[in-house]
């Protein structure tokens, strides 16, 4: 049975998702916004460009959220864009509203479907999602878009190809983000052998402050165009089974140590969703830089009625 994949916004970052998934040909793509007319339009711009993405997948455009009955994988991107200056707990109070009837609409529509939050504060709205609407299977994007970055820099330092650079980010979708430098490896060789440590100190600080560059060039807006080849690869993984691996937002039940708060770890995604996650070894200064993060998450959705 071909999936269903329905995609909450229809913006920069729903679009281009869209556009992701239908050059991997994932399934039947369903795109929606508030705005009347808005996804339909993009959906048909996508559609157009088919022939050339080798693809027979098409997106559906909609104006009525009922369209998302008996999804399978649904892509929340809707909400508040992240400005500069605005705090994550600003934000999240902002987004709640929002994430509240989408919460609603799923649980009445596609109550067995896999929930996958790109929103921000990504960490404090899965939190959310996850303790309001009992039941529901949601992974955040969380760090796997940092995940990302961090390749890239690391292939970027050392001069290699970014297909044989390997990392890993935890904690939280923001600037307490913990690139596990130790655990990265390019083409199998540990990077602190090819990267000296000032190097090494430089690709974990470009790599936390990727996203706030990208927001402060751009103004009202952030990154799409990694962040949604990330969404597409997460969504094939469920759809191929492909037990991948990436860093998303879950919610802990003792993992690391923590309870009853939700952190960016290595989380195996497969037809299921969360297939397992993944306890790393980490050093001192890692498991005292997650506890910060724990913290921090903490203090967002603190306070916020559920």
């Amino acid at each position: 049975m071909i999936p269903k994949i329905f995609i909450i916004g229809a913006g920069n970052v729903g679009s281009s998702s869209a556009a992701a998934i239908v050059l991997k040909s994932l399934g039947r793509v369903f795109l929606y916004d508030i705005v009347k007319d808005l996804a339909i339009g993009k959906a048909l711009d996508i559609n157009q460009a088919t022939p050339y993405l080798n693809s027979d997948s098409q997106v559906t455009g909609c104006n009525d959220i009922k369209e998302m009955t008996d999804s399978d994988i649904i892509v929340i991107t809707a909400g508040a864009p992240r400005r500069t200056g605005m705090k994550r707990k600003d934000l999240l109070i902002e987004n709640i509203p929002i994430f509240n009837k989408i919460g609603k609409n799923i649980m009445k529509y596609s109550k067995n479907a896999k929930v996958i939050v790109v929103s921000n504060p990504v960490d404090a709205l899965s939190w959310y999602l996850h303790t309001y609407f009992t039941g529901m299977e949601v992974l955040g994007l969380g760090c796997s878009l940092d995940s990302l970055r961090f390749k890239y820099f690391l292939a970027k330092s050392a001069s290699v190809s970014v297909e044989v650079t390997q990392g890993i980010v935890i904690g939280t979708h923001s600037n307490k983000m913990v690139p596990l430098t130790e655990h990265a490896n390019i083409g199998g060789i540990i990077a602190s052998q090819l990267i000296p440590n000032s190097d090494m100190l430089e690709v974990v600080y470009n790599t936390i402050n990727a996203g706030n560059i990208i927001v402060k060039k751009m103004k009202q807006t952030g990154s799409y165009y990694a962040a949604s080849f990330v969404i597409a690869k997460i969504v094939e993984s469920i759809v191929k089974d492909k037990r991948e691996i990436f860093s998303l937002s879950v919610f802990c039940e003792g993992h690391y140590g923590f309870s009853d708060i939700t952190l960016s770890l290595p989380v195996m995604v497969a037809k299921n969703g969360i297939e397992q996650i993944l306890e790393l070894e980490l050093n001192k200064d890692e498991k005292e830089k997650l506890q910060i993060c724990a913290e921090e998450v903490k203090s967002i959705v603190n306070g916020i009625n559920i």
